[in-house]
């Protein structure tokens, strides 16, 4: 259903999935090459129903090839991002080990006038992933400064009518 897909998307996604976490913005890095192919991968955590993700193999100029995951692969979508092998491409991105592989965890990609900015400075993804049906942000149903029915700011005439200390 696709309320275990958007499940598994934030799980999979979500800035405080796995995923996410293991951006370290101490160890961002740009590198410039080749695209030698374009793939998928399923994100660390990923059940079953996520998003897979754009997974790129950059050829550098010394000869390496880089893994890099780029985010969910319908965010590039999305964008209108899209590379293709034989493509150049400028990769930023926080160096990460993910499933024993050296992979870079990609915050912008450029290739000729397209950029795609993928996470902020501190690492934290620009995708959002859905959220699942029923479930609301983290937001308190009363504005500030107000209560509900508790009434812990003496809302009754008694209080109201009391003097004020000296």
């Amino acid at each position: 259903s696709s309320q275990d897909q958007s499940g598994a998307n934030e799980m999979a996604w979500g800035s405080d999935g796995r995923h996410a976490l293991s951006f370290n913005p101490s160890t961002v890095k740009t590198i410039t090459g080749t695209v030698e192919s374009v793939g998928g991968f399923k994100p660390e955590a990923a059940t079953t129903g996520a998003t897979h993700g754009l997974r790129l193999r950059v050829k550098t100029s010394d000869g390496s090839i880089v893994t890099v995951h780029a985010g969910p692969a319908s965010y590039a979508e999305q964008k209108g991002f899209s590379v293709k092998p034989g493509d150049q491409i400028t990769v930023t991105g926080s160096e990460a080990t993910i499933r024993g592989r050296t992979v870079i965890l990609a915050s912008e990609l450029k290739s000729g006038t397209q950029t795609l900015e993928l996470r902020d400075k501190t690492g934290k993804p620009l995708w959002s992933m859905p959220s699942s049906a029923g479930q609301t942000p983290q937001t308190s149903t009363t504005a500030p400064g107000t209560t509900g029915s508790q009434g812990q700011y003496g809302q009754s005439s008694q209080q109201r009518s009391r003097p004020t200390p000296q």
